[in-house]
């Protein structure tokens, strides 16, 4: 499933949202949960007590397959059938059954050799514009960084989806959103969700 970045960038791209028979298909299952653990384990460098802390496992990749809760972006050659999978982002549209205009989008991920591309901003549209096919009108996104230095990494991501619109709230109590994982933590963490409107808001007569 791997292939080099100069290999990719002279590949066709597509992405799709996830079918549920891709869940019955262990390599697209060990190719995401790859990619996925491996971004997190760079993006996320000395963030937790047990550097091999994993971001998901088979389990979870199946059960968001499933749901059809992931979007895939890949290469296809033109003489071949199988897809060549470059990362993925989750996308719940709607987030809660309580409120269908929002949408949440999470768990970005691409492989380490087919950065550079531009795949990350391909998934995130690809995910708004998923969102937006489904009636949300706003996505929802969570970054957790530390509080007492700069990590440059999520400081990039931070400045990267502010460029893209999205707007972080008011810091929140990580422990409270996820206790089994804020027990896991190295260092002291801040937790914000960021918001982006998906329309344009009405132009005034």
């Amino acid at each position: 499933m791997a292939e080099s970045a100069q290999a990719a960038s002279r590949t066709a791209t597509s992405w799709r949202v996830s079918r549920p028979q891709d869940a019955e298909n262990e390599v697209v299952v060990d190719a995401l949960v790859t990619i996925i653990n491996a971004a997190y384990s760079r993006g996320e460098e000395g963030m937790w007590r047990n550097p091999a802390t994993e971001r998901t496992n088979p389990e979870e990749v199946k059960k968001l397959l499933l749901a059809e809760e992931l979007i895939l972006i890949f290469s296809k050659e033109d003489d071949e059938e199988d897809e060549t999978i470059l990362g993925s982002v989750m996308c719940k549209a709607p987030f809660k059954k309580d409120n269908e205009e929002l949408a949440e989008l999470g768990m970005l991920a691409v492989a380490e050799n087919a950065t550079g591309l531009g795949l990350g901003s391909q998934l995130i549209e690809a995910a708004e514009t998923h969102a937006r096919s489904k009636g949300c009108t706003i996505m929802r996104l969570e970054i957790l960084s530390p509080a007492e230095y700069v990590h440059p990494f999520k400081q990039r991501l931070h400045k990267w989806y502010c460029r893209l619109g999205y707007e972080p709230g008011p810091v929140e109590d990580f422990k409270e959103s996820y206790p089994a994982l804020a027990d896991l933590l190295a260092v002291k963490c801040k937790f914000q969700v960021y918001h982006k409107p998906l329309v344009a808001p009405a132009s005034s007569a």
